[in-house]
């Protein structure tokens, strides 16, 4: 009967000299089982690492969500900002307009009544001719 060693006998840190008089064999079910283990290691080693790789992602995941959610938070509220500056704005050129509007009517309103007071001074000279020599004026009166 062969001798049976596991896999953590057989590490590359432990130190196994290998003598021609005390040479060991392993037969095919001892071959499998030590294949199995180093696969278990090798599995269990590869688990750690990704559990490893995934907590650092969720860590950067969230480090950067966080950052990312400060700097819309900040434009948000700059946005805010600026739309109630806009909305301030808008009102005093509606209530600008507004007055410009009454003030345009209002000086309509003005050019039409003097139009019409010039049109009532005007005088209608009926039979006056249409020039009047300088010595003759007097003689026209």
């Amino acid at each position: 009967m062969a001798a049976k060693r596991s896999i953590s006998q057989l590490s590359p840190t432990s130190s196994v000299s290998l003598q021609p008089a005390k040479r060991m064999e392993f037969d095919r079910n001892d071959l499998q089982q030590m294949l199995q283990d180093m696969k278990e290691e090798i599995l269990k080693g590869q688990s750690i690492a990704i559990s490893s790789i995934r907590e650092e992602i969720r860590h950067v995941v969230h480090e950067e969500t966080s950052r990312l959610q400060g700097e819309m938070d900040g434009n948000l509220n700059r946005i805010a900002e600026q739309a109630g500056l806009n909305s301030s704005r808008v009102e005093d050129l509606i209530r600008r307009v507004e007055f410009l509007e009454n003030e345009n009517q209002l000086l309509k309103n003005h050019q039409i009544d003097s139009e019409n007071r010039d049109k009532r001074s005007n005088l209608v000279l009926v039979s006056m001719p249409e020039s009047v020599a300088d010595g003759d004026l007097k003689d026209f009166f």
